[in-house]
């Protein structure tokens, strides 16, 4: 028997369309403009890897970030859980990176 109350499955959004009216735009001085396609994860590590992360690296280039921007950009594309992770495992790596300067002589002050 039919489930008048539901959507049909023809009517739903596809991830395609979701995906298509949210990028994340990035603009430098020079005007070049660089679009990628933010991941949550909840299209599984293939939607990171085939789409995001290319679209990043190449965004990357375009606007000639350092690393240290490239690391904090980075951040913007991700939303939900893996923002978190991601979030979280920079603030794990820079405060390694503090304790062993300091160990080493050279203290550095770094913003949480």
């Amino acid at each position: 028997m039919a489930d008048l109350d539901r959507e049909p499955f023809w009517a739903k959004r596809t991830p395609a369309d979701e995906t298509e009216t949210r990028k994340v735009r990035f603009e430098n001085r020079s005007k070049i403009r660089s679009e990628v396609l933010p991941c949550d994860g909840s299209f599984g590590i293939e939607f990171l890897l085939a789409l995001t992360l290319p679209q990043f690296q190449d965004a990357y280039k375009e606007q000639k970030w350092n690393s240290h921007e490239g690391y904090s950009k980075f951040g913007s594309v991700l939303t939900g859980d893996m923002k978190v992770t991601w979030d979280e495992t920079l603030i794990r790596n820079s405060l390694k990176i503090a304790i062993v300067q300091t160990m080493r002589g050279n203290p550095r002050s770094i913003a949480l």
